[in-house]
């Protein structure tokens, strides 16, 4: 089995953004009168229900890298982390990337994320650093979402 040293918890990242990016998806989900719920599953980071239904959310910071649409985001592709496919094995859930600088989202189901044709293992050196598989899906798979000025489609 490959060892992936990139995925290592960050705890420095983890407390610089994980409660103010999930805030910002938490008032996301209500303008799109989802209802977000504090029921804990100690596996996703959000967890809302809509028209009955329970939506599960994994949500993440990118940052230094500027983009406002799908137009202007830099990439032909976007990555999601594969450390993340086992929770989508437990429960399919969307995966929202929020762009801190300018206040631009990219969501995506985790249903087309991980498939294995989009797999691809890369070493990374960022801020965490080494081996690892992302899964990068093609950006026109993906919404994306301004939430500077509440929530605008932007694809």
């Amino acid at each position: 089995m490959t060892t992936y040293e990139a995925r290592i918890f960050s705890q420095e990242s983890y407390d610089r953004h994980d409660q103010r990016v999930k805030d910002i998806v938490v008032a996301f989900l209500k303008r799109m009168n989802h209802e977000p719920h504090a029921k804990e599953d100690y596996n996703h980071d959000i967890i809302s229900t809509y028209q009955g239904y329970e939506y599960y959310w994994e949500v993440e910071a990118k940052t230094g890298y500027r983009f406002t649409s799908r137009n202007t985001f830099p990439f032909p592709s976007v990555s999601f982390a594969g450390r993340k496919k086992r929770l989508h094995e437990k429960k399919p859930f969307y995966y929202f990337i929020l762009n801190v600088e300018d206040m631009c989202g990219i969501y995506c189901h985790s249903s087309i994320i991980y498939n294995e044709q989009y797999a691809q293992e890369i070493m990374i050196n960022r801020e965490r650093k080494g081996l690892d598989k992302l899964y990068r899906v093609p950006k026109d798979k993906c919404d994306f979402i301004s939430l500077k000025d509440g929530v605008q489609k932007n694809n």
